[in-house]
């Protein structure tokens, strides 16, 4: 079957989008889905006067580069978005792809108050110039005063939004989405944190559900900043798909490329189950099948032993990209470390792990970074994705091909 034009540009699409786009079709985290959709209806009846009253319920999805975390959030947000016309109950997202839109104030007032309502936040960003060309004209004519306004606390971005737009008249609830959350900055008793904890203990008296996303050390993070005492089964650790959620995100992506069914998808299952089913794994999989389908013209015509070879290749660059100036300079005592790691492991026997082995030996490869400790080198394996914390406190390597790849990194 030769492919249209069409399916050749939308394909060719896929391919510079690279593992940095969204998925065109989402596939498993079903019961993660479920969670925080449920969430939301509790929330709604809530409001309604319906339900009990919920405090605490804020969502994380945290896991290593690669997991899924955006493409979760941002995923919901679509669908949201296309059902609200026949799903009554469909929630709005506010989806913050840094920390930084949440501590921007006023952009988050018009960004708040733009979701809640399409044309509000026009309507609040003009009133703000208003408000800043009068605040300006009183400074020109007292400077003593506006000096003693500056010293106010900031005022409430989310209570300024629904001032204009009670929770009263709101036909949906809605889901504060914040990416990237391990680079929230500050502490918890700043104008933010106190934001986010009213959030998280719906001060706001408004069905607003708080979803954080970010890497391993994401739930600490959200403690630090007075995020305590979630609900159980609050957070989520993003990990490998299993088979069959590969095998539904390789069938689903076919049908949106209006792909022939075939030998392929078998091909492409063993690929990702060589793989360890990680998800940017099987997604640069795709990619490299949509290399060989684009320049072949058709499915039939692929080589799968090309596309094998442009996966791996696409896999290594991962790995390349998750490896640090750190994890180079001590790259055999990442290679021992990563090797001796047990199932049920907590945090203190690594970091004790580390903190023996590190310049145990007299030459190149042993030692940490100038000034960094055991703990520290444990905290930057988690952001690079090398370890990952999950909910019983033990710790595991997600990505296992990972694993093998920096074990064998101190035999090179």
């Amino acid at each position: 079957m030769t492919l249209s034009v069409q399916q050749i540009k939308n394909l060719k699409q896929f391919i510079r989008a690279k593992d940095r786009g969204v998925p065109p079709y989402y596939a498993g985290r079903a019961d993660m889905l479920a969670d925080i959709e449920e969430c939301c209806l509790d929330l709604w009846k809530q409001r309604k006067g319906k339900g009990p009253l919920f405090s605490g319920m804020t969502r994380i999805l945290y896991g290593a580069p690669g997991a899924g975390k955006s493409s979760t959030l941002m995923h919901l947000r679509d669908k949201w978005d296309a059902a609200a016309k026949d799903w009554k109950f469909a929630p709005r997202m506010l989806y913050l792809s840094t920390p930084g839109e949440f501590e921007e104030g006023d952009e988050l007032k018009v960004s708040v108050a733009e979701t809640l309502k399409p044309g509000l936040g026009k309507k609040v960003r003009r009133h703000r110039t208003t408000e800043r060309s009068f605040k300006l004209s009183v400074e020109l004519l007292s400077f003593g005063r506006a000096a003693r306004s500056r010293k106010s606390p900031p005022a409430d971005p989310i209570q300024a939004a629904l001032q204009q737009l009670p929770a009263k008249k709101w036909k949906r609830p809605l889901v504060v989405a914040i990416d990237e959350f391990q680079n929230m900055s500050g502490e918890r008793n700043d104008a933010h944190a106190k934001m986010l904890q009213g959030l998280h203990g719906q001060r706001y008296n408004a069905p607003i559900l708080l979803v954080l996303a970010g890497l391993g050390d994401t739930v600490s993070r959200a403690a630090q900043l007075g995020l305590s005492r979630l609900a159980g089964g609050a957070s989520h650790s993003l990990g490998c798909f299993t088979p069959d959620e590969s095998s539904e995100l390789i069938a689903g992506w076919g049908r949106h490329f209006g792909l022939p069914e075939g030998v392929w998808q078998d091909e492409m299952q063993t690929l990702a189950a060589e793989t360890d089913h990680w998800p940017v794994h099987v997604q640069n999989a795709l990619i490299a099948f949509a290399e060989q389908v684009v320049a072949c013209g058709s499915v039939e015509d692929v080589e799968f032993a090309a596309v094998r070879r442009r996966s791996g290749e696409l896999q290594i660059n991962y790995y390349h990209s998750r490896m640090s100036d750190e994890m180079h300079v001590s790259k055999f005592l990442l290679s021992a470390v990563m090797r001796d790691l047990c199932p049920g492991e907590d945090i203190s026997s690594i970091v004790y792990r580390i903190g023996k082995l590190a310049g145990s030996r007299d030459a190149p490869g042993w030692e940490l970074s100038d000034g960094m400790l055991a703990r520290h080198y444990f905290e930057h394996l988690v952001h690079r994705g090398a370890l990952q914390r999950l909910p019983d406190g033990s710790v595991h390597c997600p990505i296992p091909s990972f694993r093998r790849y920096m074990v064998g990194f101190g035999k090179r």
